[in-house]
């Protein structure tokens, strides 16, 4: 099973993944919008770069495809409030 990566860094690495995933599935969009429950207008404008999408399509999409979504750790300092 191919594992997308979540970044919490950047929401851009996902996508751009995601639409890899896509273009090398050899679905058609028509046919991922079926299987998926994603609009066809909304993954076409995902597709071609006009929009971005939620994490919770993203998730529809990943299903559809036979992915996984999981997170990475990455190395970054915890968050400290100032006081």
């Amino acid at each position: 099973m191919l594992r997308l990566d979540v970044m919490a860094t950047t929401r851009t690495h996902l996508e751009e993944q995601l639409k890899a995933a896509i273009a090398s599935s050899g679905l058609s969009v028509f046919r991922l919008a079926k299987d998926s429950g994603v609009s066809q207008p909304v993954l076409c404008r995902f597709v071609n770069g006009q929009r971005g999408i939620t994490l919770a399509t993203a998730a529809k999409l990943v299903e559809a495809l036979g992915l996984e979504l999981r997170p990475v750790r990455t190395k970054r300092k915890p968050f400290r409030k100032k006081r």
